[in-house]
């Protein structure tokens, strides 16, 4: 049997015998990793493991869906994060953080290049699933430099609470300097310097 990658678990209805059903992703040979669950998406072929605790063994089901849609604005936070890599050159690498950030309902930027620099912020649990897809590329060195969780008020519309607007947009190589202008206009330099490992 190949092994499985875990990426969302959902527990069996209490007093009932349905089996405990977990979402995973394919791995190769060879490999047999935990995850968290995290919302949104997920990677990659997609199929269902049933468990029942009657039984040790394991019924893989498999599934034709490639992926999980993400979900809607509905976290009680806002979460904001940063984050810094030697450099970010590929086509489709910049082209997945665009379309991705569009997905979840994103906001934010992304400064290509040496070093790159990405800063982002939306529905937290969304937030989660982009730094999990975005740390599944390969990259010579990535660090998440700074994190921001922004809680909300009963009844407090997420969308109002957003410093940047939708969508993850691309600046120049050269942009480092914009990048800074469109986080102080957001009042949000604090984060911008921790790509720097400065803190005021």
């Amino acid at each position: 049997m190949n092994h499985l990658m875990i990426g969302r678990f959902c527990p069996p209805l209490q007093g009932t015998n349905t089996p405990t059903r977990l979402f995973v992703s394919w791995c190769s040979p060879g490999v047999a990793t935990a995850e968290k669950a995290s919302g949104g998406s997920v990677l990659g072929r997609v199929g269902v493991v049933c468990f029942s605790k009657s039984s040790r063994h394991f019924a893989v089901e498999e599934s034709n869906e490639s992926a999980r849609p993400a979900k809607k604005s509905s976290s009680s936070c806002l979460g904001r994060t940063l984050i810094w890599f030697h450099h970010i050159k590929s086509s489709k690498k910049k082209r997945d953080i665009k379309e991705w950030g569009a997905e979840l309902n994103l906001g934010g930027y992304c400064k290509p290049g040496f070093p790159g620099v990405l800063i982002f912020e939306g529905d937290a649990e969304n937030v989660a699933e982009y730094v999990r897809r975005i740390k599944r590329l390969r990259w010579q060195h990535l660090q998440i430099r700074g994190q921001e969780v922004e809680a909300l008020t009963e009844g407090q519309d997420l969308d109002s609470c957003r410093r940047f607007p939708l969508g993850v947009k691309e600046l120049p190589e050269s942009g480092m300097s914009e990048l800074a202008e469109r986080c102080r206009e957001a009042n949000l330099e604090q984060l911008y310097l921790t790509a720097f490992k400065i803190s005021r």
